[in-house]
């Protein structure tokens, strides 16, 4: 392995530690290049819209659903989590809790017997 990739999981791990709270998925919502952005930061999975944050909100929602859905269907928990990069990390900190308007994001997720809720925030 070289010292590149060592950095790199080096780097995971500190934000793991850091930053990452147990049973708990972020969701950072934000504004790029005139779309509305949802970031899920510990699977690094991304929606847009063009409409509102809700709607992002709402489409990444049912990403991680069925990205969770696969994994477990196929028992390939090894690989679910990438961490988003380090920058949406300190935009995180950054940001403000964010409240949604939808009942579907109150629904906790089921991964590997752990229940995990969904916190949202906007930078």
């Amino acid at each position: 392995m070289s010292n590149k990739s060592h950095l790199i999981l080096l780097k995971e791990k500190l934000i793991r530690k850091l930053l990452c709270k147990e049973n708990v998925l972020r969701k950072l919502l934000y504004m790029e290049e005139g779309e509305y952005v949802a970031h899920c930061l510990e699977f690094d999975l991304v929606t847009t819209s063009t409409k509102s944050f809700e709607e992002a909100s709402m489409e990444l929602n049912e990403l991680v659903e069925s990205y969770v859905s696969y994994a477990h269907e196929y028992d390939n928990f090894e690989n679910l989590y990438k961490l988003a990069p380090f920058k949406y990390w300190i935009m995180l900190q950054f940001a403000t809790r964010y409240e949604d308007r939808l009942e579907h994001d109150k629904q906790p997720i089921k991964i590997r017997d752990k229940i995990y809720s969904i916190e949202a925030a906007t930078a």
